[in-house]
C-alpha cells in the first residue's frame, strides 16, 4: 500500500501503530485477535478505510508512546484513543485489581504510590486478606 509515510524505507510508528490496530481487530488469523477483535473491538470506520484520518486524529506518536484505548471495552476512535507511556498503560489494564479505600477508586499501583509503599507490599497484604483499613494505613517495615 502506498502511504508516503515512511523515511529511508522504513515505515513510520504511526503508520505501524495503525496497521497492527486494524489487524487485531479484524484479521482472525492474527495472534491477538482473541483479545481485540474477537472479544468485539472495533476500529471506527474513519480509521478503518484511512491511515491519513487516524494521522489526523491522533498525530504522530511521542518517543515512548503506544497507543492506548481510554476504555478497555470500547474500540479504537478519536474519543477513545490516546499516545501513552507503558506506565500509564499499565494502570488501565482488565485484569488491575481496584480498590476504592475512603471514596476513592484506584489501582493498585498508585495506592502504592499514594501510600508510600514499597511495591507489592499491598498486594501481598490483600492477597493474604488483610482487612483493608489495617493494608492501607500499617507501614511497611524496612
Amino acid at each position: 500500500m502506498r502511504h508516503g509515510h515512511s523515511c529511508k524505507g522504513r515505515i513510520s510508528k504511526a503508520y505501524r501503530t495503525w496497521r497492527n490496530i486494524i489487524s487485531r481487530c479484524t484479521d482472525p488469523n492474527q495472534i491477538n485477535y482473541e483479545r481485540y477483535g474477537g472479544r468485539g473491538i472495533t476500529v471506527c470506520e474513519r480509521w478503518r478505510t484511512s491511515f491519513q484520518a487516524f494521522l489526523d486524529n491522533m498525530g504522530e506518536p511521542g518517543k515512548g508512546l503506544s497507543i492506548e484505548r481510554k476504555d478497555n471495552n470500547a474500540g479504537y476512535c478519536p474519543e477513545n484513543c490516546v499516545w501513552a507511556t507503558n506506565s500509564q498503560q499499565c494502570r488501565n489494564r482488565r485484569s488491575n485489581r481496584l480498590i476504592t479505600w475512603q471514596g476513592k477508586t484506584q489501582c493498585v499501583m498508585d495506592w502504592e504510590e499514594e501510600l508510600g509503599l514499597p511495591r507489592l507490599c499491598l498486594v501481598k497484604r490483600l492477597y493474604r486478606k488483610w482487612p483493608l483499613e489495617r493494608a492501607m494505613t500499617t507501614p511497611a517495615r524496612k
